[in-house]
């Protein structure tokens, strides 16, 4: 446990929280049983600060606290009978910080599910119970929330899980190249969608019972999408259709997948490819086309500079449009990003404007994001790949598309 607790104290101090009040009952905090104990079950406190912690468990949990190291120099536990010894605990410990006048609880201030994890009725109790506490010996306290801390233990992601989200982006990229080198004009949306599905349903066999696979599946509901031609103005996340794919089209393709590995745990992933078909006595994509596409992919390529930890979502999303908008394209209405890994659309930055608050939160090192730029007209271009965080810059997934995939 001390490994856990030392890692929550580097990030408070990196966001400048004096104490993080955590409460857990029936191991209904994701962070108190990922990081502190899967096994304590009754009411139960962790006070952490930057150098200590404090943790305050039910008698009912002892033997079960018995189970966990604990580095004594790091962590005080005490035990309560009854809910006036855990106050009279709760007290001593206060006093003895000399009353920290500002603490961390875990709620959001945006609205977001993942990060408010105290139910408001617990946030008013609590508060409530450590106000009481200050104001019997006169003195003041504040409350924020701890979801910066909460969003980097949510993205950053450990060198297994990243080996196996570049695994899915692989696999997605092999059926995303299966199904547009075995296209052809005059297929409809529908039957663009349902090849993908078959070359998954290939591939599967391949993979199935190889690097731990016990599964793999669609990301998300009425996944893939497919655009053609004019459809390419329509919103990006709109169900395929019986419109033929013609001559000088060109066609996207939003594609991910779900695995499920032996450990029970499942990674997806979320990927767009681009192709253009032919008109007759065109040997390549006419330049308009090659034109788009090409500002498409520079565009990504000049935000990956700016995507390393502490950058905020909008600052990527500004270099992505800026990019466009200079080549003289119309703007996109949706994010240009956004989380990618434990959830086809994880909790956590979303690169779009300034006007979304989820932007102002800061990227992760390690947390895997997509870029998914579009020129949003008939017969327009749209591309999404997925990026690692390092502190030296983003770095693909998998590889990037490089060049139009061109059907005959």
């Amino acid at each position: 446990m001390e490994d856990n607790i030392e890692k929550l104290q580097r990030l408070l101090l990196k966001y400048n929280i004096k104490m993080w009040f955590i409460v857990n009952k029936d191991n209904n905090d994701p962070i108190f049983y990922k990081y502190i104990s899967k096994h304590l079950y009754t009411q139960s406190f962790l006070l952490l600060l930057p150098n200590r912690a404090y943790l305050i468990i039910s008698e009912e949990d002892k033997n079960n606290i018995g189970t966990i190291e604990i580095k004594k120099s790091i962590v005080n536990v005490y035990t309560y009978k009854t809910e006036e010894e855990m106050k009279d605990i709760l007290e001593g410990i206060i006093c003895s910080l000399e009353y920290i006048d500002k603490i961390a609880m875990s709620y959001s201030t945006l609205g977001d599910k993942d990060t408010d994890i105290i139910l408001n009725s617990d946030y008013r109790k609590y508060t409530g119970l450590l106000r009481s506490i200050y104001r019997k010996y006169h003195k003041t306290v504040r409350f924020c929330s701890s979801e910066k801390v909460v969003y980097s233990l949510i993205s950053e992601n450990s060198e297994k899980k990243l080996e196996r989200i570049k695994l899915a982006c692989k696999i997605t990229d092999e059926i995303l190249d299966m199904t547009f080198k075995d296209m052809y004009v005059n297929m409809t949306e529908i039957e663009i969608a349902n090849k993908v599905l078959a070359k998954m349903s290939e591939i599967e066999k391949k993979y199935i019972g190889k690097y731990d696979i016990t599964s793999i599946s669609t990301a998300w509901d009425n996944c893939p999408f497919v655009l053609t031609g004019s459809n390419l103005a329509l919103n990006g996340h709109t169900p395929p259709s019986n419109k033929l794919l013609k001559k000088g089209d060109t066609i996207n393709i939003d594609f991910g997948i779900k695995l499920i590995f032996s450990d029970g745990k499942k990674i997806f992933s979320d990927m767009q490819r681009m192709g253009y078909a032919l008109k007759s006595g065109e040997q390549t994509a006419p330049e308009k086309v090659v034109a788009m596409f090409n500002t498409l992919v520079s565009a990504i390529d000049e935000a990956l500079d700016y995507m390393k930890p502490d950058v905020k979502g909008y600052i990527v999303d500004e270099k992505i449009r800026s990019y466009i908008s200079k080549a003289g394209y119309p703007g996109y209405m949706h994010a240009s990003g956004h989380p990618v890994g434990s959830r086809v659309h994880a909790s956590g930055t979303i690169i779009s404007t300034r006007l979304e608050p989820r932007s102002k939160i800061a990227l992760v090192e390690t947390g895997v994001y997509t870029l998914e730029p579009k020129v949003p007209v008939e017969n327009g271009a749209s591309i999404e790949e997925m990026i690692v965080v390092t502190k030296f810059g983003g770095f693909p997934a998998y590889k990037f598309q490089k060049e139009l995939y061109i059907i005959k």
